[in-house]
């Protein structure tokens, strides 16, 4: 079975269809922040200890480069920050990058 290399129109629409708020598809609008400090995996389901979670702003920037910015006010998730997570969904939903 050959590789699939994305073209960069490619990973532009899924950039789009992730996390552009345009449409009625879900989107990864949600920003969560956590205390848990181990590494990464590709299996990672949720973050290891979340503390808080709000929801998220995108920005196009070009074909496959986005940014989510979410603001935490003033004593949500407090202590220490040592993860972060894109989700789809307030509570729970897919993470999808930590």
């Amino acid at each position: 079975m050959a590789n699939l290399t994305l073209t960069d129109d490619g990973l532009e629409w899924l950039v789009k269809r992730g996390f552009d708020n345009v449409g009625s598809h879900a989107v990864s609008g949600h920003l969560a922040i956590g205390s848990g400090a181990t590494t990464p995996s590709t299996g990672d389901t949720a973050l290891v200890s979340e503390t808080a979670r709000v929801a998220a702003t995108f920005a196009y920037v070009s074909p496959g480069v986005c940014t989510v910015e979410a603001t935490f006010g003033a004593g949500v998730g407090t202590g220490t920050v040592a993860e972060a997570g894109v989700f789809v969904g307030s509570s729970s939903g897919i993470l999808v990058g930590r």
